[in-house]
């Protein structure tokens, strides 16, 4: 995994983004993104915690 890079990646878009979206809008994009993260890493556990 590539931690650094997508922290960057991340911290980049963040400060891009801050001045024209809301807060809720930059953590709805925080969830996608962790989300995918976390399907790429672990989807059965992802898929359980969902379903519960």
């Amino acid at each position: 995994m590539h931690l650094k890079r997508h922290s960057s990646w991340l911290t980049l878009t963040l400060k891009e983004h801050c001045s024209s979206m809301t807060v809720s809008a930059i953590y709805r994009q925080l969830i996608v993104w962790a989300s995918i993260q976390l399907r790429l890493v672990h989807p059965c556990a992802v898929q359980e915690w969902i379903m519960h």
